[in-house]
């Protein structure tokens, strides 16, 4: 007799198990259903700003209204904007209503960031605006839209027909101008160049320079200053990094050993990792 009231003791809380689980996977589901929740479903329309931003311009706008979100439903009552991103990554951003206003300047750096690359080009941005539709039931459902913006980025200096060679405590250079260590281009027309080098302390000072400054044994800081290329803050030890070409930094290689430095004329980066 015990054990059948245990069976059934047993029995009943599976059946309770069985029942919560299904309470619980309705739950998840109506969750899920009001993520994914349509814009259209809703009436909500998201509204790129129409600007094609060009960072070369005359004269460039400091800010931008760069999407606007707005319902034409009678059921939602109100619109908040959660959060606001570029090709996948948070931008800062102010609201006036439901329009988002960012710096043209951070959309820019975002741009150069979520692509990896400062390449001059007409690029199409991803913006993501999440946002909470408040119905007049008073419940809220989370709804994402996207719209496009365009931007292109400042101007990169032309490839230089001479490649480009490092200066700096690399294969004992010890900066001589004079004494270019070359760096080569991994195919014809790739505009990607690297060099294995060596180092031999705990820190070492390095630039990038055009080809075109070397004009042999004669050449002097005169010839080469011109076209050095490094990064925007002096001393930097990152392994990925952006190329600067106005107000020139020295970037660092960290420690002794043999290095392969790779030159990105495309994109405009370079990169150093051990051989």
């Amino acid at each position: 007799m015990k054990n059948l009231f245990i069976y059934g003791g047993l029995l009943l809380s599976a059946v309770a198990l069985s029942s919560c689980n299904e309470d619980f996977d309705d739950w998840a589901n109506l969750q899920k259903n009001d993520q994914e929740a349509t814009a259209a479903a809703y009436g909500l329309n998201f509204t790129g700003s129409g600007v094609d931003l060009d960072m070369n311009a005359e004269e460039v706008q400091d800010s931008l209204d760069i999407i606007a979100v707005t319902s034409s439903n009678a059921n939602v009552a109100n619109v908040i904007v959660k959060g606001v991103t570029v090709n996948g990554l948070a931008i800062p951003y102010v609201l006036k209503g439901t329009t988002v206003r960012v710096s043209t300047f951070k959309l820019d750096s975002i741009a150069k960031e979520s692509l990896k690359s400062q390449k001059c080009e007409k690029r199409a941005l991803n913006v993501t605006a999440s946002t909470s539709a408040i119905l007049t039931s008073g419940e809220a459902v989370a709804i994402s839209g996207s719209a496009t913006q365009n931007e292109t980025p400042i101007k990169t200096p032309d490839v230089d027909a001479k490649g480009y060679f490092m200066l700096g405590n690399v294969n004992d250079n010890g900066w001589t101008p004079n004494k270019p260590v070359w760096m080569t281009e991994t195919k014809d027309g790739s505009h990607i160049y690297t060099a294995a080098v060596k180092t031999t302390g705990d820190t070492n000072w390095f630039k990038f320079f055009g080809g075109s400054g070397y004009v042999g044994d004669g050449t002097t800081w005169d010839n080469v200053n011109p076209v050095a290329f490094g990064c925007a803050k002096n001393g930097d030890p990152a392994t990925f990094n952006y190329l600067s070409w106005k107000n020139v930094q020295t970037p660092i290689i960290q420690g002794a050993g043999t290095w392969i430095v790779t030159f990105n004329a495309n994109t405009w980066t370079y990169t150093v990792s051990n051989q």
